[in-house]
C-alpha cells in the first residue's frame, strides 16, 4: 500500500491517493497533478460540469455492444449482454492494493430499456466515481427524449449535441465487454440453475477492454486505447489474475468479477496506460439482470 500511495504521489496521477495534507491543494509548476480537493475544486467551480460530463460518457460506454459469434458458455453469455433490451446492471472498476480498503475509480448502477419510441434509450442511472474514501455521485435520467443529471441537488438538461452520444443505434445493449476471450483454462460449475465459469485471466484481452472502457469514461485525454503490444507488455507484468462468471439459464451473465494483481509494484507503463485508474491490483465487477 505505502509503495503504491508513493509511486502515485511521484507522478501525480491518484484521484485520491494524493500527498500528505500540507501538499494537498498548493499550486505548484506541475499542471498535470491531480487530487481530492484539485477535483473537488473543479466541479465547485464549473458548478458540477465535470462529473456531468464523466457520467455521461460513461451511460454512452455501457449502452453500446458488439456480439462474440462464439458458441461457449462465454460466448452466448456476450451475445446475450449484447442483445438485452431491457435490464438492471452495476459496473466498477476500482484500483487499489492488497492493504488499502478504499478504491479508487468508478461506480455505474441503474437501470435502462431500448424499448421506448423515443431517439433515446430510457434510463436510470447513478454514477459514483470513487475518490479513495470520498464519492462525487451523480444521477442521470432519460425518458427517451431528454436526459437529465442532476448533482449535488442541482438539475441540468443536455443538450441535444450533448445528448448525441447516447441515441439508439444498431450496436445498443449492455457494454461492450468481450468476456467470451477473457478466461484462461475456463472450468465450469453448475450452481443450481446457473453455471460458474472460472479461471485464469488473458491479461492482454481484459487490460484493452478495462483501457477502453476507463478512456470512454474518463473523457480528458489521460487515457488511450491499448494496441496489441502495449497490452501484451503490460499482461507480462500482471502477478496473478482470476476471473469468476456466473452464468443465468438464460446465457445472461448475472455477475463478473475480475482481478488482475501486479503486485507490491505500480508498473510505469500501467501508469501511462491507465492514468488515474492504474494501482497494484485492478477489479472490475459487473451484474446484471433481465427486466422483467
Amino acid at each position: 500500500g505505502d509503495h503504491l500511495v508513493d509511486h502515485l504521489d511521484d507522478r501525480g496521477g491518484g484521484r485520491g491517493w494524493g500527498g500528505d495534507d500540507h501538499d494537498r491543494g498548493v499550486d505548484d509548476d506541475d499542471d498535470d497533478d491531480v487530487d481530492l480537493d484539485h477535483r473537488a475544486r473543479d466541479d465547485d467551480d464549473h458548478g458540477g460540469t465535470v462529473i456531468r460530463r464523466t457520467a455521461t460518457l460513461a451511460v454512452a460506454a455501457l449502452l453500446a455492444a458488439c456480439s462474440s459469434g462464439d458458441g461457449s458458455t462465454l460466448g452466448r453469455a456476450e451475445d446475450a449482454m449484447a442483445e438485452l433490451e431491457a435490464g438492471t446492471m452495476s459496473l466498477e472498476l476500482g484500483a487499489t492494493a492488497a492493504d488499502v480498503a478504499d478504491p479508487v475509480g468508478f461506480r455505474v448502477d441503474g437501470s435502462y430499456s431500448f424499448a421506448g419510441e423515443g431517439d433515446l434509450p430510457v434510463f436510470d442511472f447513478t454514477y459514483t466515481e470513487l475518490l479513495a474514501g470520498e464519492e462525487s455521485v451523480a444521477t442521470i435520467t432519460s425518458d427517451g427524449d431528454t436526459v437529465t443529471v442532476v448533482v449535488d441537488g442541482e438539475s441540468h438538461e443536455l443538450s441535444a449535441d450533448d445528448a448525441s452520444a447516447l441515441r439508439l443505434g444498431d450496436d445498443e445493449g449492455f457494454a461492450d465487454l468481450g468476456i467470451a476471450s477473457w478466461v484462461e483454462n475456463a472450468k465450469e460449475d453448475r450452481r443450481g440453475d446457473d453455471t460458474g465459469v472460472t479461471g485464469g485471466g488473458d491479461a492482454a484481452d481484459l487490460l484493452s477492454d478495462i483501457a477502453r472502457i476507463a478512456a470512454q469514461v474518463n473523457g480528458a485525454g489521460e487515457i488511450g486505447p491499448l494496441d496489441g503490444d502495449a497490452a501484451g507488455r503490460l499482461a507480462r507484468l500482471v502477478r496473478s489474475s482470476e476471473i469468476e462468471v456466473v452464468v443465468g439459464e438464460d446465457d445472461l451473465p448475472r455477475s463478473v468479477d475480475a482481478v488482475l494483481d501486479f503486485g507490491a509494484e505500480v508498473p510505469d507503463e500501467l501508469t501511462d496506460a491507465l492514468g488515474p485508474y492504474a494501482a497494484a491490483q485492478l477489479r472490475l465487477r459487473v451484474t446484471l439482470e433481465r427486466s422483467r
